[in-house]
């Protein structure tokens, strides 16, 4: 069984899409999870290979958690296929199903003709009951965790190479302002902007992100952090300004670009000091390839100061979550958190 941690959500899911366009099945997969996207398309996809096109008339049964009982479904899948190696059981919302222990006996000794799929949507079982015990030791599991805001242009870029394009960082960064971190959003605008491309054109550029989303290039998360970079004063207090005015960003993606700025800064300033190295060598063994709007603010950012942005950027978040930050609107807590950068 594929074991997985919040951190390799990715290489578990196209190890299980593999083993199942190779048409090997297991019993029972739980597909569950914060993001959906991966869960949908896991599901998607043992849907198109586990049956032919004429078996799944008689063979393909496809119900929803709130609407069936764990008696049902195991009923279902103790049945045998018609005229076909297996049957196909999916359950949609597996997290609406009451009395989801009831299907133990079932997970237990599932049958060997029988593929069963337990979709939850949004959500995970709960891997402390006896019987989130035993489903997780008996099934495939993909367990799809979130994509942090920092990590979201990594994502944007890995996935940008899989439709044989390539997207630039500042592209990247500014879709994931747009979109946040909901996958399934950034990958229909990805496919957007493929299909507005010409078929040689490979590079999709902020001007293209720009033109399909609207998003300003002059006033945005990512030009907020070149500001802070350069020092420049006025123009950051602007940016926020603009952002916060109603409501036209929200708070995350903005902390989320800031953590993610500084967060490679001071990796760029760790490397320095340890390897003794130049700022290109740091960067380039921190794996940014695109290093340039770093290089204002390591002249300004130690490694120390550094530190201590990272941990004002996690309190504006703690603050920003809670009844800690009393009557301070979004604006109110990003302008303070810029005070603080610019005048550390």
């Amino acid at each position: 069984m594929a074991k997985l941690t919040k951190s390799d959500t990715l290489s578990v899911f196209n190890h299980l899409k593999q083993e199942v366009e190779a048409g090997r099945f297991a019993p029972i997969y739980l597909l569950m999870g914060e993001e959906p996207y991966y869960v949908d398309l896991l599901c998607d996809c043992i849907q198109e290979h586990a049956l032919l096109p004429h078996e799944r008339d008689f063979n393909q049964t496809i119900v929803y958690g709130n609407e069936v009982t764990a008696e049902q479904i195991m009923a279902i899948s103790n049945r045998y296929p018609m005229m076909a190696e297996r049957q196909l059981v999916i359950v949609r919302e597996a997290q609406q199903l009451k009395k989801i222990e009831e299907l133990e006996p079932y997970v237990l000794r599932p049958s060997e003709t029988t593929v069963l799929v337990l979709a939850f949507s949004g959500r995970n079982i709960d891997k402390r009951t006896k019987f989130g015990k035993t489903l997780v030791a008996h099934a495939q599991v993909l367990e799809s965790a979130k994509v942090s805001e920092w990590n979201l242009p990594q994502w944007i870029e890995r996935y940008a190479e899989s439709l044989g394009k390539r997207i630039d960082p500042d592209a990247a960064l500014l879709l994931g302002e747009y979109a946040g971190n909901d996958l399934r959003k950034l990958a229909l605008e990805m496919e957007k902007f493929v299909r507005s491309m010409e078929p040689d054109e490979v590079r999709i550029t902020t001007q293209v992100v720009e033109k399909n989303t609207g998003v300003s290039r002059e006033f945005n998360p990512i030009e907020l952090g070149d500001a802070l970079a350069k020092g420049e004063a006025e123009r950051a207090f602007r940016i926020a300004h603009y952002l916060t005015e109603a409501s036209k960003v929200t708070l995350p993606p903005v902390i989320g670009y800031l953590f993610y700025f500084f967060y490679r800064l001071e990796l760029i300033q760790v490397l320095r000091e340890q390897r003794r190295c130049s700022f290109e060598e740091a960067a380039a063994e921190a794996g940014i390839r695109y290093a340039k709007p770093f290089m204002p603010a390591a002249r300004r950012y130690s490694l120390a100061k550094c530190c201590r942005i990272l941990l004002l950027i996690r309190d504006l978040d703690a603050k920003s979550k809670s009844n800690l930050r009393g009557e301070a609107t979004d604006a109110d807590l990003l302008l303070e958190l810029i005070s603080k950068i610019l005048y550390l």
